[in-house]
């Protein structure tokens, strides 16, 4: 399995997702927004389970891995979406999925040290992102609080990066979708709570809203399981990083649906994101 191209297909969903999420949070708030499609999520990936079996047969004393992935995961949901309300798509989500650089990082602790050309095409589509976030800025686009949706964006890069992490090292005791599910009850357990004592009304979300909310809940599962799959190849933040091609993604979903305008800049961070991407794909 190549970790790149399962990478490249999460982000395929997850662009999707973010473009959809952006529009439903503006409407219902960050935080019903991700509960909905955390809850969507696993009852999706239940009846999945339900259907094709797969249920985790091993020993479940460890478990609290995934289940602790789930947790930072279902945070790094919220802040994403805080952030995108808080201010744009286009300054929010880059800044969020440029954490594989952070997830180089721990996996260079791991003592999965990246060859010098995997630093350089990870640093390429870094660079890609981060010229895409800087010509939403200096296009003149009026953001609400700036500081806020930066802020907010750097919390969810960095559970992002250790959701992940952790996640991937699980689905090699769990299995892909296993790990996932069990990430799932665990994302669950932590953002009920949360949403109840944060948002008056939680359980008043209106009816046209909720079959985007399972879409994404959908979207949100199938792409978590392709990075948790990359999590058996012997790179697995490799994944990660062409992972982070979601949010540039999502920038051409809202440029060609939402008719957005980009920037010649923006192009240019575009294009060179995708050339990184498919460099890091091509790579073993």
């Amino acid at each position: 399995m190549n970790p790149g191209l399962l990478g490249l297909i999460a982000a395929a969903a997850w662009g999707v997702h973010d473009v959809i999420g952006a529009r439903v949070s503006a409407e219902i708030g960050a935080a019903k927004t991700a509960t909905a499609v955390t809850l969507f999520g696993l009852i999706l990936l239940t009846l999945w389970l339900l259907i094709a079996g797969g249920f985790p047969t091993m020993g479940m004393e460890r478990a609290w891995l995934p289940a602790l992935s789930g947790v930072f995961l279902a945070l790094a949901t919220i802040w994403l979406f805080a952030a995108m309300a808080a201010g744009s798509v286009s300054l929010a989500v880059p800044i969020v999925m440029s954490y594989p650089a952070t997830s180089l990082l721990l996996g260079a602790l791991a003592g999965r040290t990246p060859d010098l050309a995997q630093m350089l095409y990870a640093a390429f589509v870094i660079a890609g992102v981060v010229l895409v976030a800087r010509s939403e800025t200096g296009a003149g686009d009026k953001l609400s609080d700036p500081r806020r949706a930066i802020i907010f964006a750097l919390l969810s890069h960095a559970t992002f990066a250790i959701g992940n992490f952790i996640g991937q090292y699980a689905a090699t005791i769990y299995g892909a979708i296993p790990a996932t599910w069990i990430s799932r009850i665990g994302g669950s357990a932590a953002i009920l709570p949360l949403l109840l004592l944060t948002t008056p009304k939680p359980g008043e979300i209106p009816h046209g809203w909720l079959p985007f909310l399972m879409l994404m809940g959908g979207l949100d599962v199938f792409a978590l399981s392709m990075l948790n799959l990359g999590g058996h190849t012997s790179q697995p933040e490799l994944a990660v990083v062409t992972a982070s091609a979601a949010g540039v993604i999502a920038i051409l979903l809202a440029w060609v649906f939402f008719k957005e305008r980009i920037s010649p800049l923006r192009w240019i961070g575009i294009i060179m994101t995708f050339s990184g991407v498919a460099a890091l794909t091509a790579h073993q």
